[in-house]
């Protein structure tokens, strides 16, 4: 069984990433950056861009004195430093605007074969906005982390404005963001794959993945839609039972309800809204469903017969709250 240190960020990763091997790959990471930096800024002052400003930097420093200035020849070089900072800055800017930068985790591992797990700026195909995702390599592919839970410190107690733009840390417990997610799903060119990673307390690990994923747009409620199944955690998004089929579901939270409950009665108990019951997990709900990975977490002394928790009914039948949840997607 893999070890769940290895791909889940924890306040123990933070001292494995201070390995020896993770050390030389940030200092290679940063050394590259300070080299396309400097190349940069040799290519700007060489193309003319700044030569004029660079040009008149270097008169007034060679009719100056190195041992006694005076206070007009100090003011003449400032200016000429602080016009050629200032085209520089400029030009810089520009450069980083015309960049390209990756669309998504998976257009990363071809151009740098051994890029760590970590964070990165990405561009999703066909639009101008940019944002930064928690990007987990593997082998040959990288995958986009958009909900990762693995204590109680992040509350997923939430507004529908917060699950639409996100929250959490990248770098630990964190939620992506409706909007983000439906920016880069969006795109009808690409394949996307869903995959859901499960670790319950006792050592145990599952997986669902869901082919052809993608969510609508705001209007839509961010309507969930999955395709083929495959994994050993079993297919709670669709379930056994037509009303409770999440695929297709819209999201809801604790102020947008969607969840098609007008009352859901499971047991002896009827209730109007799953968020409500799920302690203000936001998720595509349809009449709840077996699948809830936003509710509250719970410990591993007593994780069972919560109707709010990490769910996955189709791995563990009865309500089994789980330790750590990851929900990842990638495009083909």
């Amino acid at each position: 069984m893999e070890n769940i240190r290895d791909v889940c960020v924890t306040k123990d990763m933070e001292a494995v990433t201070s390995t020896n091997l993770n050390g030389f790959r940030g200092r290679s990471l940063l050394l590259a950056n300070q080299v396309t930096f400097i190349n940069k800024i040799e290519v700007i002052t060489k193309s003319g861009r700044c030569g004029v400003t660079f040009q008149h930097l270097k008169e007034t420093d060679s009719s100056q004195d190195a041992q006694i200035q005076s206070s007009p020849s100090k003011t003449v070089r400032n200016e000429a430093l602080f016009g050629f900072l200032g085209c520089l800055t400029a030009a810089l800017s520009r450069s980083d605007q015309a960049a390209d930068f990756p669309s998504d985790c998976s257009k990363i591992r071809p151009q740098s074969p051994r890029a760590p797990s970590g964070v990165y700026l990405i561009q999703p195909t066909g639009s101008q906005t940019r944002f930064r995702v928690f990007c987990e390599m593997r082998q040959t592919d990288g995958w986009i982390v958009i909900q990762r839970r693995t204590g109680p410190l992040v509350s997923f107690d939430r507004t529908w404005a917060e699950y639409r733009n996100g929250f959490g840390s990248l770098t630990y417990d964190h939620w992506l963001g409706l909007e983000k997610v439906h920016i880069l799903t969006k795109d009808t060119n690409k394949v996307w794959t869903l995959r859901v990673d499960l670790w319950d307390h006792e050592g145990g690990r599952a997986f669902a993945e869901y082919r052809d994923f993608r969510i609508g747009d705001e209007g839509t409620s961010y309507r969930l839609h999955v395709g083929t199944y495959n994994g050993t955690a079993g297919d709670a998004i669709r379930f056994s039972k037509p009303c409770a089929d999440q695929n297709g579901a819209g999201f809801s939270t604790v102020d947008r309800d969607n969840d098609k409950c007008s009352p859901c009665i499971h047991g002896d108990v009827a209730f109007n809204s799953c968020t409500v019951n799920n302690s203000g997990g936001g998720w595509w709900y349809s009449n709840c469903g077996s699948a809830a990975l936003n509710g509250e977490w719970h410990y591993g002394n007593d994780p069972i017969g919560w109707s709010s928790g990490l769910h996955w009914l189709t791995w563990k039948p009865m309500p089994y709250s789980a330790m750590i949840t990851r929900m990842m997607i990638k495009s083909d």
